[in-house]
C-alpha cells in the first residue's frame, strides 16, 4: 500500500505565510501598545506649568523627566516592546522618597493599557 501527498509544498507555503502575517500583526499591536504606553506615561510625569517665568527656581520642574521616556522597538526576531525611563532620578518620581510623595507616571500608564493590549494581541493572532 502507498499513498502521494499532492499539494504539501503549497500547503507548507501557505502555512508559512500564516505565521509570517501573524508574526507582523502581532508586532505591529505590540509598538502601538509600546508607544500609547510611552506617550500616557509622558501625559502622567510631572513636568513644567505654563509658567512664564526665565529662571528656573530649585526644584521647580523642568521637563526632563518627561523627555527622558522612550519607546524602544527591537529589530529582529524578538516580539517585544520597552518603555525605558533614562532620567536618574525617575525612580524616586514614581516611587516616591522620605521627602517627597510618590508621582506615579509609568505604572498607571502600563496598567490603564493591558486589557487593551491583550485584545490588540488576540485580534492580531486571528488568521483572518
Amino acid at each position: 500500500m502507498s499513498m502521494k501527498l499532492v499539494g504539501v509544498s503549497r500547503l507548507g507555503a501557505s502555512v508559512r505565510g500564516l505565521v509570517a502575517g501573524t508574526h507582523l500583526r502581532v508586532r505591529q499591536a505590540i509598538a502601538q501598545t509600546t508607544l500609547i504606553i510611552r506617550n500616557r506615561a509622558v501625559r502622567n510625569a510631572p513636568g513644567p506649568g505654563k509658567s512664564i517665568a526665565k529662571v528656573k527656581r530649585p526644584g521647580e520642574p523642568t521637563g526632563m523627566l518627561r523627555r527622558s521616556i522612550i519607546a524602544e522597538l527591537p529589530v529582529g526576531a524578538k516580539l517585544r516592546g520597552q518603555v525605558s525611563v533614562h532620567a536618574p532620578y525617575a525612580r524616586y518620581v514614581e516611587e516616591g522618597t522620605s521627602r517627597t510623595p510618590r508621582q506615579p507616571y509609568l505604572r498607571p500608564a502600563v496598567e490603564g493599557e493591558s486589557d487593551a493590549h491583550f485584545a490588540r494581541i488576540a485580534r492580531a493572532m486571528r488568521p483572518f
